[in-house]
């Protein structure tokens, strides 16, 4: 009787496992990253530290830490309108970070990727500029 119900046991392990397997190979949808009016008007709530940032065609990735645990967050990325003159161009960008309120202190680190072709000029290179991210980032839209 034990055995029948380890084996039991162990099966609906397995099938548990698969269907996990099968549900991680879903691809979610990348966010898009936007423009608006006036970054200085958006207010994060919850603190957030880019950590890296690297542009593979238009998507960027962002590897980010934060407080929290409780909460599933929410990001949004935003480029300001305006593209500033200069040679190249540039264009602000702020990551959004709303932490639901998260009390929980564990340390979270995540990749999160953004299409950023919105944010580009095609066939023109611009410097996009993250607040809170030190260093410079060159962007060209591709088609």
């Amino acid at each position: 009787m034990k055995t029948g119900f380890v084996v039991l046991l162990f099966a609906f392990t397995l099938q548990g496992c698969a269907h996990r397997k099968h549900t991680s190979l879903e691809a979610e949808p990348i966010p898009v990253a936007l423009t608006i009016p006036d970054l200085s008007s958006l207010r994060p709530v919850g603190n957030v530290n880019i950590k890296s940032v690297l542009i593979t065609g238009n998507q960027i990735t962002l590897l980010v830490t934060y407080s929290g645990g409780n909460e599933e967050h929410t990001f949004l990325l935003y480029g300001a309108e305006k593209i500033e003159d200069g040679d190249p161009r540039s264009r602000k960008m702020m990551l959004f970070h709303d932490s639901k309120k998260d009390d929980g202190r564990e340390l979270i680190e995540e990749a999160i990727v953004f299409d950023i072709s919105l944010l580009g000029i095609p066939g023109e290179e611009l410097i996009l500029i993250l607040e809170g991210f030190d260093g410079a980032l060159t962007y060209k839209r591709k088609n």
